[in-house]
């Protein structure tokens, strides 16, 4: 079953992120519960387990600024 949804993300250091226009490449993401549970806030419980780090790169691969 297709949404047809977007998946808006503006984590820049993530290899997936597409600075642009806040984008991410990925055409699902997986959704996981995190190992601490500090407030229980969706923000503290949750993360995207499909998130991949890049450090400074995919800004440089993006927008060609270093």
């Amino acid at each position: 079953m297709s949404y047809k949804q977007k998946i808006q993300c503006n984590v820049a250091h993530c290899t997936h992120n597409c600075i642009e226009d806040s984008t991410c490449r990925l055409d699902k993401i997986l959704v996981s519960p995190c190992t601490t549970k500090a407030n229980e806030s969706a923000n503290d419980t949750t993360a995207c387990a499909s998130y991949k780090f890049c450090g400074d790169l995919n800004i440089t691969e993006i927008t060609g600024r270093d």
